[in-house]
């Protein structure tokens, strides 16, 4: 019975059982909502990593300079190769032949082949041995050519096109010695404006290269010491306050201010006075010296940072003892150093008691520039 009912409620909506409804196609306003809104910080944060990246690998920077600039790459090597091997021979000839045939077309080779080199390091299409109007023009695209061409004046830059054009190698044996000579400069003011327009990509890009690492390593070092700050806040945290800070304390004996000017050691005080760099308590030379802190009442703790003297003779005062006590008459050691140190730890001591007494047991002088006492989570 209810079946055929159910049937027939379904049938009256088009074969589907008005109790199921079919989910919506359409999102509603608030999911699209948050699909923008997370769109929106993920392109605010792409645009937050590409400035960091521009701003400290320079990597755009850089592109263009490799773009632009005379690069090891395997288009144009073979031409850069034999450039070259152009350079080597006409400098062996020597400065005495600098002026023959044999070296301005040595000369004129290299720095077409070097002008080739780069057109083709930039994909550029140029012909054999010589170049034409069209290609000179687009030899213009590459940074270095055009600012070697801008460097030259009209004269030498027509008898320049001249010479690298087609049978320019020809007209070469035609000259005089005074054209011949006038050839060779203007072939090598070329060479060195084009050389110094590369070896002055060359200097950016190292230069590019050693701020990268400049501006890295500042942000490590920030970096660093954020990370040292946070650690020792989270430190200071953890110990609590010093318990020992300006408690009264006792020494064995004082070292005699008359020898010892540069520190005024009047009482043993100074050494919870919480100035690590100083002297806090120097003893005379005796058997088992100490000094005694005195924290008030029996108090629960659980470290205790010892400074020794860092100007000189921290081997004396060992081997060194903490010990605990409640009346300053019966004590206990809790912790012992045998071994030099700057600074000593004790850790986990779960101590308990109102006099904490530092003693070296043998027949030496104790010098100690600071005492810390922390609870740290004794309880």
């Amino acid at each position: 019975m209810v079946e055929s009912q159910t049937n027939r409620e379904s049938a009256e909506h088009g074969g589907q059982s008005p109790l199921v409804e079919e989910p919506s196609a359409e999102k509603s306003p608030e999911h699209a909502a948050d699909q923008r809104i997370s769109g929106g910080r993920e392109e605010q944060s792409g645009r937050r990593f590409s400035f960091l990246r521009k701003y400290f690998w320079l990597d755009d920077k850089l592109a263009v300079l490799h773009s632009a600039g005379w690069w090891m790459s395997q288009s144009g090597m073979s031409e850069l190769v034999v450039a070259s091997q152009a350079r080597d021979g006409f400098a062996q000839l020597g400065d005495r032949q600098k002026h023959c045939l044999a070296v301005v077309i040595l000369q004129r080779t290299e720095l077409l082949l070097l002008l080739r080199s780069l057109m083709k390091q930039r994909g550029l299409e140029c012909s054999g041995i010589s170049l034409d109007e069209n290609e000179w023009k687009a030899a213009e695209q590459v940074i270095a050519i055009r600012d070697m061409l801008s460097g030259l004046n009209h004269h030498e830059l027509s008898a320049l096109k001249a010479c690298l054009a087609r049978g320019g190698e020809l007209s070469l044996g035609g000259l005089g010695t005074k054209q011949r000579r006038r050839m060779v400069r203007c072939l090598r003011q070329a060479m060195r404006l084009l050389m110094g327009s590369l070896n002055g990509d060359d200097e950016e890009v190292a230069r590019l290269k050693k701020l990268r690492w400049i501006r890295l390593g500042t942000v490590a070092a920030v970096v660093l010491c954020l990370l040292g700050i946070t650690a020792a806040n989270y430190e200071n945290r953890r110990r609590g306050p010093n318990i020992a800070l300006n408690r009264p304390t006792k020494a064995s004996s004082t070292y005699p201010t008359e020898f010892f000017h540069c520190y005024k050691l009047s009482d043993a005080a100074q050494v919870v006075n919480g100035k690590r760099a100083m002297v806090g308590v120097h003893t005379t030379l005796e058997t088992n010296p100490f000094v005694t802190i005195d924290l008030g009442t029996p108090q629960s703790f659980n470290e205790v940072v010892v400074y020794n003297r860092n100007d000189c003779c921290n081997d004396r005062g060992l081997p060194l003892a903490i010990e605990v006590s409640d009346d300053d008459r019966n004590y206990r050691v809790i912790a012992e150093q045998r071994n030099t140190f700057l600074i000593w730890t004790a850790k986990n001591l779960r101590a308990r008691g109102r006099y904490v007494r530092l003693r070296a047991a043998a027949t030496t002088y104790l010098h100690l520039a600071e005492v810390e006492i922390y609870k740290a989570g004794a309880t």
